[in-house]
């Protein structure tokens, strides 16, 4: 189905190549496949596959800076490549991807301080970059990360009380030992 919808995806894109919508399709297209290969554990495919996105994202934000969707995009690409980057055991690379992530999520957080999903993305970078943290042996700078992570996601979990997905946020912080 992946390839169905990269086949289709490809062909629009290129029939239009100034169709910001038809090159964001092209990009998600090579994110779920590269998704698809880190499941199966083919980590070298899903890094060709995660660099494809990665270089439509950045071409896509770049052209559209203000558009907040693009940017958010462009920080699930970074991630996404920090994740990988981690799986391959390339800590280094894993916490400059990271970092990225985190750069634009900042921003985006800031800019919208009431979006609940960019609150919580925000959220995410500063848990993986503590956990990353706690791989490299960096204890103290792992527990920064992590406060700051638990007070983002209890912050968003007593705006919604009723949302299981956020109050699970905050219980998945906890069992890493981060409260």
């Amino acid at each position: 189905w992946f390839k169905k919808d990269l086949e289709l995806s490809e062909k629009l894109a290129k029939a239009d190549p100034s169709n910001a919508s038809l090159q964001r399709d092209l990009s998600v297209s090579y994110y779920k496949l590269g998704d698809l290969s880190k499941a199966q554990g083919d980590l070298g495919q899903a890094q060709s596959w995660f660099k494809k996105d990665l270089e439509l994202s950045e071409k896509l934000a770049k052209a559209d800076p203000s558009n907040a969707s693009l940017q958010r995009d462009l920080s699930f690409s970074y991630y996404q490549l920090g994740d990988l980057s981690k799986a391959q055991g390339d800590l280094g690379q894993a916490q400059s991807w990271f970092k990225k992530a985190l750069e634009l999520r900042e921003k985006l957080a800031k800019a919208d301080s009431s979006n609940a999903s960019l609150q919580r993305d925000l959220s995410f970078s500063y848990s993986q970059l503590g956990e990353l943290s706690k791989a490299q042996g960096d204890l103290d700078q792992a527990q920064s990360w992590f406060k700051e992570a638990l007070e983002l996601r209890e912050k968003l979990a007593h705006a919604d009380p009723s949302n299981a997905e956020l109050q699970r946020d905050v219980l998945a912080l906890l069992v890493l030992g981060c409260g």
